[in-house]
């Protein structure tokens, strides 16, 4: 070859290599933006699924507002059916409602969340989970929102706790009339 043409080859070939390298880097990133999207989508896919497993569990509201013995009963029961003593329920304690919803603090929505608390001493840990494992699977309308265990001088000895429990719950509100 002759050095004249070697003087239009070599640049020629070097620019055809340092294009090369560099489609090579394009590809390189490319596929590794691809797989961080293959990761965003399962991920997307995974939460979409939960998010319409737990909507399917939701149950709208309660028809009206709770009366007052309705969320006792319940609590009453849920601790006969696991065999825990009447004796351990201590207080149950409406803790206030919350209109939801409402544009620019009107209280328009017809719907409203009930905060209850309540309190079970003595209760070891073992009948606290099965409290909550029954309640879960037979009370659909009233959801655990908080447990607070606290160990007291009288359950210290015995393992027990005084376990308060937070409850809620939705509800359609009453209709107010508005007459001038």
């Amino acid at each position: 070859m002759s050095p004249r043409a070697r003087v239009i080859v070599v640049p020629v070939l070097a620019a055809c290599m340092a294009s090369l390298l560099l489609s090579r880097s394009r590809v390189a990133g490319a596929h590794s933006g691809a797989e961080s999207s293959r990761t965003r989508l399962e991920a997307l896919r995974r939460d979409t699924n939960e998010l319409e497993r737990l909507r399917s569990q939701t149950v709208v509201a309660h028809a009206a507002q709770p009366s007052e013995g309705d969320l006792l009963s319940r609590v009453r029961r849920t601790l006969r059916d696991v065999g825990i003593a009447d004796t351990t329920l201590r207080q149950v304690s409406r803790q206030g409602d919350l209109v939801l919803g409402g544009s620019r603090g009107e209280n328009t929505s017809p719907y409203a969340r009930r905060s209850e608390r309540v309190v079970l001493e003595p209760l070891s840990l073992t009948e606290l989970g099965r409290w909550i494992q029954t309640w879960r699977s037979s009370e659909r309308l009233w959801t655990v929102s908080q447990i607070e265990l606290r160990s007291t001088r009288e359950t210290e000895s015995s393992g027990a706790y005084a376990v308060t429990v937070d409850l809620t719950t939705t509800f359609v509100r009453p209709q107010t009339s508005t007459q001038p």
